[in-house]
């Protein structure tokens, strides 16, 4: 079964981490757009703090004498590549569907920029910000996979058994639970973001590798700072004749 200190490591992700997103919805809560050094500034810490939980976890792994291979850390072994593909593709295609959706002409482009504006602020909105906010979109899509799939996946079936029902507990529960560390994002985006986990947690199981999630994270959040840089200004142009951004 899980030792104390994996006991300690779920306590901090299920109830600690979640926590902190409500504190840090107040701090996003700005009047004027962040300059480029404040989004780096998050940036970095965001990132730091991150890489700084997952060492400590992955330290807790080693102390417990558990299998890396159970945290995920191997190729894919894919029984059924074709629930796989589906998985992927079917994902992939309804993001990129919401992705256009949002964006699809001038007053939808209004109403969502002023959604990244109240809920994350710290989107790219210029190319160099971009450039820095690939530590965040490659940190996000490594050690959180690695928090909140690899391991907190495998501590709840190491406390479950591995029947149907449980299955469905562990791949549920990490989702909602990663799903509400975003609650400063707002509540749809939590609704969003609970399908995505679910799939990736899926994955996971289907494959035992965080390869395919991690790939697949990555491309997302590449793709949200994308939107940001391409789309934000361009809209905040359109509904009020705003100049650039500061820099």
């Amino acid at each position: 079964g899980p030792s104390f200190l994996e006991h300690i490591a779920a306590f901090v992700l299920m109830g600690v981490i979640p926590f902190q997103s409500l504190m840090r919805g107040q701090i996003f809560e700005v009047e004027e757009p962040l300059t480029t050094q404040e989004k780096f500034s998050i940036y970095k810490a965001n990132s730091f703090s991150q890489w700084f939980i997952s060492a400590i976890l992955v330290g807790i792994w080693f102390l417990s004498g558990k299998n890396f291979y159970d945290l995920g850390f191997r190729w894919p072994q894919v029984e059924d590549p074709m629930a796989v593909w589906l998985l992927s593709g079917t994902f992939l295609m309804a993001y990129l569907f919401d992705a256009w959706w949002q964006l699809r002409n001038k007053a939808a482009r209004i109403k969502q920029v002023k959604e990244w504006s109240k809920y994350t602020p710290f989107l790219p909105t210029t190319g160099k910000q971009m450039a820095g906010f690939l530590m965040v979109v490659i940190t996000a899509a490594i050690c959180e996979e690695i928090l909140f799939r690899g391991f907190l996946i495998h501590y709840l079936f190491q406390l479950l058994d591995h029947s149907l029902t449980s299955t469905f507990i562990a791949v549920l529960l990490p989702s909602i639970i990663f799903a509400s560390s975003h609650m400063y994002q707002g509540w749809q985006a939590v609704a969003k973001i609970a399908i995505l986990a679910t799939v990736f947690s899926t994955l996971l199981i289907l494959t035992g590798s965080l390869i395919i999630p991690i790939i697949l994270h990555f491309l997302v959040n590449l793709f949200s700072g994308l939107l940001g840089v391409f789309f934000w200004e361009k809209a905040m142009k359109e509904s009020t004749g705003m100049q650039d951004f500061p820099q």
